[in-house]
C-alpha cells in the first residue's frame, strides 16, 4: 500500500519541489497526505477530459504538470471553472498533485526530454535557482546545447515537427540559416529571450512566445520555433508514467499508473 505523502516524496526525487519557481503552485493541491492510493492518472492538465478519464478508470489520484489552482479562489461553486472541477474532485475523493516548474527544471523533465529528442549534446541550463545545496536531479530552467551536426533551419523545422508528432509550427528567421547552437524552453518561454540572445544561440525552440519577444530574438540573429505549449510538454507524460511504474515495482507496491495519452491541445488549427 502507498499513501499520498509517499507519492509526493517519489516525485520530489525526480523533480525536486525546491526547484519550482517562487510564483508557482506545486505539490499536493487537493486531498489528504494520509490517504492511500491504488490508481493514478498522469496528465498534462486537470480538466474535464482528465477528470472523466480518472473517474472511468476509478483513479484516486491525478498527477498533473499544470496546477489546477494558480490564484486564490473566493468560492467553490458548481458550474464555474475551475471551482466546478475542484467540487467534483473533492466529491469523488481524488487527490491532485502538481509538478510544474520543478518538473521543467528537472534533469528528467520537459526541457531535457525535448533536448534529447531534438538531438542536443553538451547541454547546460539557461538559468539556475540559487539553491544552497542543489538536490539530485535538479538541472535548471531551459536548455542550451549543440546539434551533433549543423543543419539548415529548414531541416531543423522538419525534425522538431516530427518530434512533436507532426505538430504545426510557427517560426521566424531565414529558413536557409545554418543552425548549430540551440536553446529550448518548453511551454511558455518568451521571458528567456534575453538570456537566449546572450548565450549566442542560433535558434530558440519554445511552445509559445509573444510577438515582440520573437521580434527581439530575430533582430538579434536568433531563429524562433514555436511548437505549441501542449506539444512541447506532452512528451513528459509517458516518461513520468514509466518512472512511477519502475518506482512501484522496485518498492514491491501494487499500484496502477495510467497516462492520459488521448489528451489534445486546447487549440485547433484552421487551414483554408
Amino acid at each position: 500500500m502507498i499513501y499520498v505523502h509517499n507519492l509526493v516524496k517519489w516525485l520530489d526525487e525526480i523533480a525536486p519541489f525546491c526547484g519550482a519557481e517562487e510564483w508557482d503552485n506545486v505539490g499536493l493541491l487537493i486531498g489528504d497526505y494520509s490517504k492511500s492510493v491504488s490508481r493514478i492518472l498522469v496528465s498534462l492538465d486537470v480538466d474535464k477530459h482528465s477528470l472523466e478519464k480518472a473517474l472511468s478508470l476509478e483513479c484516486d489520484c491525478i498527477i498533473s504538470h499544470h496546477p489546477l489552482l494558480f490564484k486564490p479562489l473566493r468560492t467553490i461553486v458548481r458550474g464555474y471553472y475551475p471551482s466546478d472541477l475542484i467540487y467534483k474532485l473533492v466529491k469523488h475523493d481524488i487527490s491532485v498533485i502538481a509538478i510544474h516548474t520543478n518538473l521543467d527544471a528537472s534533469a528528467h523533465g520537459t526541457n531535457c526530454i525535448l533536448a534529447d529528442c531534438v538531438g542536443l549534446k553538451n547541454i547546460r541550463p539557461i538559468k539556475k535557482l540559487a539553491l544552497p545545496e542543489p538536490p539530485r536531479n535538479y538541472f535548471g530552467m531551459g536548455v542550451v546545447g549543440q546539434l551533433s551536426l549543423p543543419v539548415s533551419f529548414n531541416l531543423l523545422l522538419a525534425r522538431v515537427s516530427e518530434v512533436l508528432g507532426g505538430s504545426t509550427l510557427m517560426y521566424g528567421g531565414p529558413r536557409d540559416r545554418i543552425i548549430e547552437k540551440v536553446a529550448i524552453c518548453s511551454g511558455s518561454g518568451g521571458s528567456m529571450v534575453d538570456d537566449v540572445i546572450r548565450d549566442g544561440a542560433d535558434c530558440f525552440i519554445t511552445g509559445e512566445i509573444k510577438y515582440h519577444e520573437a521580434q527581439l530574438a530575430i533582430y538579434n540573429g536568433v531563429n524562433i520555433i514555436a511548437g505549441g505549449h501542449f506539444a512541447t510538454e506532452f512528451l513528459v507524460v509517458q516518461r513520468l508514467v514509466t518512472f512511477l511504474r519502475d518506482k512501484a515495482a522496485d518498492s514491491n507496491i501494487e499500484l496502477e499508473i495510467f497516462g492520459l495519452s488521448s489528451a489534445t491541445d486546447v487549440f485547433e488549427f484552421y487551414t483554408p
